[in-house]
């Protein structure tokens, strides 16, 4: 039952962000650059999105642990792969624009 509602909410979650992305999707024309920045774009919208719920679900994990050692860790694991997650997702949004300018 967990999983099914964890699911459901996650999918609630991203739903926004999948309806406002997907006009981007669904009007590829236009140069090989405008097509490879729509694309990179969509894929920088989903990542900023599921780091921004893990850093929830982090935040959920440290204040339910009640002090558990191993929920704790659990819960700096996640928050640390959230943040390298959005680290190397702006880096690559950085990097293709970079690389758009200088073609």
């Amino acid at each position: 039952m967990k999983k099914i509602l964890s699911v459901l909410i996650l999918s609630a979650l991203l739903l926004p962000t999948a309806m406002a992305t997907a006009q981007q999707v669904y009007t590829l024309s236009g140069d090989l650059d405008e097509v490879i920045k729509k694309i990179t774009n969509v894929l920088f919208s989903l990542l900023v999105a599921i780091s921004v719920i893990l850093f929830v679900y982090a935040g959920i994990l440290f204040t339910t642990s009640a002090g558990d050692a191993e929920m704790v860790e659990k819960a700096k694991n996640v928050l640390f792969y959230a943040i390298v997650g959005l680290v190397i997702a702006l880096l690559a949004k950085a990097l293709q624009s970079f690389l758009i300018k200088m073609i």
